[in-house]
């Protein structure tokens, strides 16, 4: 919808283009037809053909050449935004949901699949224990294992999340297709008229054919008229769909608000529920808290020795599982232990790596958070959630299994 937005004030280059220019050419071409009708003004009729044919020649140029860079650009923009959707679909399981140890091989530049969209065991090598990447898959196993349910839980909390992403690049493609049929039209109306201009000059040049060219006149001048009349309106669709998103994200935004002072659990089944799963400004909370605790917090509480930093992290985990007792009781109730706190950290870590963040933007966030900037922290998410921040910063990579940050 940033695009849109920006789409609005070019309107006003377009009719000077437009306007000024193909009508300005239809108008001579009729001046210079009118001495054969006996125009009181005796008016230099092959000057004026001329002029309006160049005139028609320079505007039409000028539509093919908007068209076709608008066109590449296009191409390129649904051809990232397909890309970072592909990845994200890439650390799915095979039942659809996220896959923690999917993200973490991502992560570490071994993300290979059998043809049946599993990991490959003997590229990856996860009898090694003692990569990362094998200590991650190593504490989701035991999690899964001991809690279930909570892996669950955060399968469908995440899922939210990858749903998001997912349909920002979808909507990111639907937008680009647009642009692109409306820089074909581009192309086409500007084609319209370098023939249009270069037919009046032969025209005015000999002399002949001035009925012929009243009527082209009058053509390229219906035709401008025409062209105007339709970007007027798609310019009006444009402005309409940029107010309506922006309408949504202040709704989305205030619902956040009243929810900020409930406990972690209710805050990750509102996510899961269909009135908020596609709230971006909740599911940016929802990570900014999941990043939080880690040793960026515990330094910001001036511990420095490891077994410092280790104790205070046990602290956050022990007080976020208190605070969400409550929870624990009843069929189905939202369980957050503290081995889900760590697991919470590192999915987190690992899904904003996905999504186009650098392991620099994201420490970058775990310091915000633990220094009460929280507001600023999830602002930043969110450019990636539902707005452009993987696409601006994407670059392409030659291979899924190449050590780099994703």
């Amino acid at each position: 919808m940033k695009q849109q937005v920006k789409a609005v004030p070019a309107s006003a280059v377009g009719l000077a283009r437009d306007g000024v220019l193909q009508v300005g050419s239809a108008a001579l071409t009729i001046t210079g037809s009118a001495e054969s009708f006996g125009a009181a003004v005796h008016l230099a009729a092959t000057a004026a053909g001329i002029a309006g044919g160049a005139l028609s020649v320079a505007s039409g140029t000028a539509q093919i050449v908007q068209g076709g860079v608008t066109w590449r650009a296009t191409n390129k923009a649904r051809r990232v935004a397909k890309d970072l959707r592909d990845k994200m679909k890439a650390c799915l399981n095979l039942k659809d949901r996220p896959s923690f140890r999917k993200l973490a091989a991502a992560r570490e530049g071994c993300l290979f699949l059998t043809k049946d969209g599993k990991l490959d065991k003997r590229k990856i090598g996860v009898g090694n224990v003692n990569s990362r990447f094998g200590k991650y898959s190593e504490n989701i196993q035991c999690f899964k294992a001991t809690s279930r349910d909570e892996y669950r839980h955060m399968q469908a909390v995440y899922g939210a999340f990858y749903t998001q992403f997912i349909s920002n690049q979808d909507f990111e493609r639907s937008l680009q297709r647009d642009k692109r049929s409306h820089a074909k039209k581009r192309i086409i109306y500007g084609a319209l008229g370098v023939a249009v201009g270069v037919t009046t000059i032969a025209l005015a040049a000999t002399g002949c054919g001035l009925v012929v060219l009243l009527a082209i006149g009058a053509v390229a001048l219906l035709a401008g008229g025409l062209w105007i009349g339709y970007n007027t309106y798609r310019n009006r669709q444009l402005r309409e769909q940029a107010k309506k998103a922006g309408r949504d994200n202040a709704l989305q935004a205030g619902a956040t608000n009243a929810l900020k002072s409930k406990p972690l659990a209710s805050l990750e089944e509102k996510m899961k529920s269909a009135g908020y799963a596609a709230n971006s400004h909740l599911a940016a909370e929802l990570l900014v808290k999941h990043l939080s605790g880690g040793k960026e917090a515990a330094k910001a509480k001036s511990a420095q020795a490891r077994m410092d930093i280790a104790t205070e992290k046990e602290r956050f985990a022990r007080k976020v599982a208190k605070e969400n007792n409550a929870f624990e009781q009843g069929k189905g109730a939202t369980i957050i232990s503290e081995t889900g706190v760590k697991i919470r950290r590192e999915f987190a870590t690992l899904f904003l790596l996905r999504t186009g963040m650098s392991e620099h933007d994201i420490h970058e966030l775990k310091v915000l958070a633990a220094n009460g900037q929280e507001t600023l922290a999830a602002e930043r998410i969110k450019r990636f959630l539902s707005n452009d921040g993987g696409r601006a910063l994407w670059k392409p990579e030659a291979s899924e299994g190449v050590t780099a940050p994703i």
